[in-house]
């Protein structure tokens, strides 16, 4: 079962149509996101990056506040927080910087480890889509003119019978319906619908 969208889903949407997505995200934590990053400027290339939410950046030093998105990471190694933090200075280490200022300058030093950002690791906000959860789209919907009165879903079972529905399918009070074979699909033609307002 599909459990959120995908960036195919996102394609068709028009620019003004993923403006509006995006205004309607509030990111948070966790949030599934995908970030559309020039490859190639000569010819327009992108690039769809899918990642995960860990944090949430806002640069306030401009005129207006800039989000930044940090993906998630999963694993973080805690010897290289150690390494990171600078040796303290001493008697050791005066004299190890005298014995390597004797040296050559024209050697590299292998023991030099300088600072390396992934460039996939951060992303402006203006870049990302959201890759809404079903959870997320049945919580827009209700917000929307579609779920103003309540709305009626259908689930079918696991193993369908002959003469039982086979499909997923949403009501809305006044009985007007849609159908899908999946759960997200259905409720992200009926987001599109009424909340975006696709026609």
């Amino acid at each position: 079962m599909k459990e959120h969208l995908s960036p195919q889903d996102l394609r068709p949407l028009t620019a003004s149509q993923k403006e509006m997505l995006r205004s309607l995200w509030r990111p948070a934590i966790n949030d599934m996101a995908v970030a559309s990053i020039c490859t190639n400027v000569e010819t327009d290339e992108y690039e769809d990056i899918e990642f995960v939410v860990g944090q949430v950046l806002i640069n306030d030093l401009g005129r207006t506040p800039r989000i930044v998105l940090r993906r998630l990471r999963l694993m973080e190694d805690p010897m290289e927080q150690e390494e990171d933090i600078a040796p303290e200075t001493g008697g050791d280490n005066d004299a190890l910087m005298d014995a390597q200022a004797g040296d050559e300058g024209d050697e590299y030093d292998e023991d030099f480890d300088c600072l390396y950002i992934e460039p996939e690791e951060f992303f402006n906000l203006e870049d990302c889509l959201p890759l809404l959860s079903i959870g997320q789209m049945i919580d827009y919907i209700r917000k929307s003119k579609f779920g103003q009165r309540g709305y009626k879903l259908i689930i079918p079972p696991e193993e369908s019978k002959l003469f039982e529905q086979s499909m997923f399918r949403l009501e809305d009070s006044d009985g007007e319906g849609y159908e899908n074979q999946e759960l997200c699909d259905l409720l992200w033609d009926i987001f599109k619908t009424y909340v975006l307002g696709v026609l």
